[in-house]
């Protein structure tokens, strides 16, 4: 198969003004650079398709450095404590459901526990706070405090690209763990919310 050259030439851009020595991705856009983190997944990708060190340095960089700065979201510090959804990266929905997958990505390729735990921890704390009767989550796109699901005026229930992602985080879990718990939340996600939306 050969390498996706493209996709190795944009990913290169990237790492030639971000990374160690270089610029922090968070302070680049909202959400402590939630959105622009979610090139994480594909970063790995490239890892797993070229075998090329650098990309999963990167990720792990990312990760461990970058989220973890001052002014970073404190992803993996605020989920390993247990600590709420709602307190990263101001609790927006797909930009965090998608960095959860690239994090699954980074654990499939190094078995460090404490990516996986991260993203176990927020599941059970969405389960737990953060879903409507339907299976989806998030009002008006951010998981907000504990039980705080509402329905009225300009809220957006469950917006749809936050379904698209917790049934693509709920999928990759899945596959990663072959626990079928997953699969049934993206299930109830699918007949219930996504139809209907």
């Amino acid at each position: 198969m050969p390498y996706p050259s493209a996709a190795v030439r944009a990913a290169d851009c990237v790492l030639a003004s971000f990374g160690p020595s270089k610029r922090f991705v968070h302070p680049t856009g909202p959400h402590n650079g939630m959105a622009s983190s979610s090139i994480l997944e594909p970063m790995i990708w490239l890892y797993f398709e070229t075998g090329e060190e650098r990309f999963l340095r990167w990720g792990k960089w990312l990760v461990d450095v970058d989220w973890e700065a001052p002014a970073g979201p404190h992803t993996l510090s605020i989920l390993l404590d247990k600590g709420s959804v709602a307190d990263v990266g101001g609790g927006k929905g797909i930009e965090m459901l998608t960095n959860f997958a690239g994090l699954l990505e980074l654990y499939r390729v190094t078995a460090d526990e404490r990516y996986l735990t991260a993203v176990v921890n927020a599941w059970n704390d969405i389960v737990q706070h953060q879903l409507y009767i339907t299976g989806t989550s998030s009002t008006g796109e951010v998981f907000s405090r504990n039980y705080l699901l509402r329905n009225d005026g300009v809220y957006r229930i469950g917006e749809t690209c936050v379904s698209m992602g917790w049934m693509y985080l709920n999928l990759s879990l899945g596959r990663l763990t072959g626990d079928s718990g997953y699969f049934d939340m993206a299930e109830i996600v699918i007949y219930n919310h996504l139809l209907g939306a």
